[in-house]
């Protein structure tokens, strides 16, 4: 789910850490982008805390400032809240702005890759209607569902594909509508501390005829094992997709 229409955002991945048995090969950390394509990573380590922050333009139409916050509470498993702080919407009267709706979750790896198996991560998350749903930013309505994504790096590169289903609070229908979404995603170091990335991601919700396909593009820099910066954008495949957008974020580990 998106924070904005329920993130991401997501949309990730992160340092290995050292264990026998298992495939070292370090693979990028999340791009701040506003799709919600899950991975197999669990970024902080029980005990740590993790703050990604970062800014999406569609030029001269619409501005988000997504964030997510995350804590690991045991070795593989990691809480999570995300959203946007501030989002602004070019329209044809006045302009819209103000808070995005907030997602809150649970994301376990249950699997960890080693040099001859895959991983595999489950993920529970539901949205809270924090947007002004006035505004247009949101439903005004909960949402909740759940994902699985599975993993494995080969020759260096990380390829990841992911599910997810999510039942949409519907102010209109109390049976609500099914969301379906679908990732494959690619990473890759070109050097220690630079890595690019690529994915394609789609959204479906068939009682809406609303069919949005994404291609992401970008690139990461690791400033020092704990910090990284990313680079972004994404082109819409799809006539439903959002148009083009550019995005920048900052991932920081405590």
């Amino acid at each position: 789910m998106r924070a904005k229409s329920a993130s991401s955002l997501t949309l990730l991945l992160c340092l290995s850490t050292a264990c026998e048995g298992i495939d070292m090969t370090p693979v990028a950390p999340p791009p701040m982008r506003s799709k919600d394509s899950t991975d197999t990573d669990v970024r902080p380590a029980k005990g740590d805390f993790e703050i990604e922050g970062g800014v999406e333009s569609e030029p001269g139409d619409a501005f988000a400032s997504p964030y997510e916050l995350r804590l690991g509470i045991a070795e593989l498993t990691e809480v999570f809240l995300a959203g946007s702080v501030y989002d602004w919407e070019s329209r044809s009267g006045p302009n819209a702005h103000g808070f995005g709706d907030m997602v809150f979750g649970l994301r376990n790896q249950v699997i960890s890759e080693t040099d001859d198996t895959p991983a595999f991560l489950l993920e529970a998350a539901t949205k809270l209607p924090t947007a002004d749903e006035s505004d247009g930013f949101g439903s005004g309505e909960v949402d909740f569902g759940g994902a699985f994504a599975i993993s494995k790096t080969f020759d260096g590169t990380f390829l990841n594909a992911s599910y997810g289903l999510t039942f949409l609070g519907d102010p209109d229908d109390d049976d609500g509508n099914l969301e379906h979404s679908f990732g494959l995603l690619a990473a890759r170091f070109l050097r220690e501390d630079i890595f690019v990335f690529g994915e394609l991601f789609t959204r479906i919700v068939a009682a809406d005829n609303d069919e949005q396909v994404i291609a992401n593009f970008g690139t990461g820099w690791f400033i020092k094992e704990d910090v990284i910066l990313d680079f972004g954008f994404d082109l819409p495949l799809s006539t439903d997709a959002p148009d083009f957008s550019m995005t920048t974020g900052i991932t920081v580990t405590f």
